[in-house]
């Protein structure tokens, strides 16, 4: 709850995303990272999330689109205080909700927080439901009132 945009956040194997991450490191394998995304989209099989090409230092800016319910786009671009432009895809980002498997750490750039993360964009609240029993039922009784 005390996450701020810009901040660096580290997260361990097992542990949930606290918010839409970019990712800029990772100890797996050439900056490869496998996230579950059961909590995001009902699938229990890994995905794999890229650490930027050339992104080696964090000294720079990211800029990138507003926040939006679209779990499956993101565009943005690094750039470096040299000018080098890196753009950034939905490859490169970690959404609130994932958890991190088959990878002991990795940090992420804070992108959106709280109900500007994806997750919180695309929850609705519950829809009451009614059985056409009860529908029925309902106008019987307004009838029988207002008669």
């Amino acid at each position: 709850e005390e996450l701020k945009v810009g901040q660096v956040v580290k997260i361990r194997e097992g542990e949930f995303f606290p918010a839409d991450l970019l990712l800029i490191q990772s100890s797996g394998k050439d900056g490869i990272c496998y996230v579950e995304t059961k909590s995001l989209d009902g699938e229990t099989n890994l995905k794999n999330k890229f650490t930027p090409k050339l992104l080696q230092k964090i000294d720079g800016s990211v800029s990138c689109e507003g926040p939006n319910k679209d779990i499956y786009k993101f565009d943005g671009t690094y750039t470096s205080v040299e000018g080098n432009k890196i753009p950034l895809t939905n490859d490169n980002v970690l959404l609130r909700g994932m958890s991190l498997k088959n990878t002991d750490s990795c940090q992420g750039i804070v992108l959106y927080t709280g109900h500007e993360s994806k997750l919180l964009m695309n929850s609705a609240a519950a829809r009451y439901k009614i059985s056409k029993v009860m529908k029925t039922t309902y106008k019987s009784i307004l009838i029988i009132i207002f008669l």
